[in-house]
């Protein structure tokens, strides 16, 4: 009876173990999959992705611009962008559930 307990408990810790690391993974590939336009122009991407919902030019001239993260809805995906002045993509921070962090990647943000 208590090799039995602890074969259960072992087996729980392990299958812990294992979803945090195809959490990370999950996380890492989603990354990885928005960090693929850096070095890109801002003009394919926004050729790709359509308008940014906000786009602000920074006192260095950097731009940011945001995709989604419609407001009142849960389960969206914002993503911020910063491009360099010559509009060269420096950085894509993807926030949100449908950035596929946790899930699929939102078909409206798609690789260059």
């Amino acid at each position: 009876m208590k090799l039995k307990m602890v074969t259960v408990v072992c087996l729980l810790v392990a299958s812990l173990a294992l979803s945090g690391c195809l959490g990370t993974r999950n996380k890492t590939q989603t990354l990885e999959y928005f960090n693929s336009w850096k070095g890109h122009n801002t003009d394919s991407l926004l050729l790709s992705w359509g308008n940014p919902r906000k786009a602000t030019t920074l006192s260095d001239g950097r731009t940011v611009m945001t995709f989604g993260g419609e407001q009142g809805k849960v389960n969206t995906c914002r993503i911020t962008v910063i491009a360099s002045p010559s509009g060269v993509i420096e950085s894509v921070k993807p926030v949100g559930m449908r950035c596929g962090v946790s899930g699929e990647i939102d078909p409206a943000y798609p690789r260059p």
